[in-house]
């Protein structure tokens, strides 16, 4: 602590060299209004031969299919 009492023109020093740092590193940052954030997605169609109840094919298809792959 008496290091940081008695230097205060390096600390002073460090202080602006961080700050000027810190600004150089926020201008150098990509900033876009609508950024491209693709989130990890899979879609899987199911087609039947025959006409069935979607009641039938949720309970026999889809919700075997989501407990396998999701996780």
């Amino acid at each position: 602590m008496k290091f940081i009492i008695h230097r205060k023109i390096f600390i002073s020093m460090v202080f602006l060299g961080l700050t000027i740092l810190g600004y150089v590193s926020y201008k150098r940052l990509p900033v876009e209004l609508l950024p491209n954030a693709e989130l990890p997605m899979l879609f899987v169609q199911i087609q039947s031969r025959i006409e069935v109840d979607p009641k039938y094919m949720e309970n026999q298809a889809v919700i075997p299919i989501e407990g396998a792959i999701g996780t």
